[in-house]
């Protein structure tokens, strides 16, 4: 990274220099100095080098912003999956502290009829 910026301010102070040398010659129009200047080689390897450098830049932010995204979303999933398992836990818990006490009231209702309907004596 430091050699491409290094790079890049030493072909840019070259085209500067070609700039005031050209615009120091009377005989050149604006024009001239601008088509001079945009097919010189200093302007041609700036121009790739800012490519690069941009190109490279956004690829590293992308997959720097993709792995960010990847392990935030792993991280919400392994989340998301152990609340929904205390969740399930809750509920059986839940289910057996309500459903316990039912089931022994319940049998010893049956049980209590059972009694009842041996002891009356149903004659048909």
């Amino acid at each position: 990274m430091q050699t491409v910026l290094t790079r890049y301010f030493e072909l840019l102070k070259d085209s500067l220099k070609t700039y005031v040398n050209l615009k120091d010659n009377v005989g050149m129009g604006r024009t001239e100095i601008a088509q001079t200047l945009a097919n010189s080689n200093p302007m041609r390897e700036l121009y790739v080098l800012q490519f690069r450098f941009i190109g490279d830049s956004l690829r590293y932010l992308v997959d720097n912003l993709t792995s960010l995204t990847n392990a935030e979303f792993n991280d919400t999933i392994g989340t998301k999956t152990i609340a929904f398992v205390v969740f399930i836990i809750c509920i059986c818990f839940g289910y057996l502290v309500l459903w316990v006490p039912f089931v022994t009231k319940m049998t010893k209702d049956v049980s209590l009829i059972n009694t009842l309907v041996t002891v009356i004596d149903v004659a048909l």
